[in-house]
């Protein structure tokens, strides 16, 4: 099964938001701008099995580490202009 994840980066914390193929959200949460919880959040992902996919509304700055360590396990990465997500927000309500 494929999953997606989104990170709202933020400069002290991240929001993030998974859903499953179906669209069903699997996890949804503050997850702190640190090593250690980005780390946990990373096992917590890896531990729905399948294959994840990340977007985040930032490739650099803030979003740096949190970047690194999802490539350093192989994961795909795909950068989510802010203005798009503002859009598809639209799109939706």
């Amino acid at each position: 099964m494929k999953f997606w994840a989104w990170f709202d980066v933020g400069k002290a914390l991240h929001w993030l938001c998974a859903l499953d193929g179906e669209g069903e959200r699997v996890l949804s949460r503050r997850v702190e701008a640190t090593e250690e919880e980005i780390g946990e959040v990373l096992e917590e992902l890896a531990r729905l099995g399948g294959e994840m996919v990340f977007g985040l509304d930032m490739a650099g700055g803030s979003a740096t580490l949190l970047v690194s360590m999802i490539l350093e396990r192989g994961e795909r990465v795909l950068s989510v202009p802010g203005m798009a997500v503002n859009r598809s927000r639209e799109a939706y309500s």
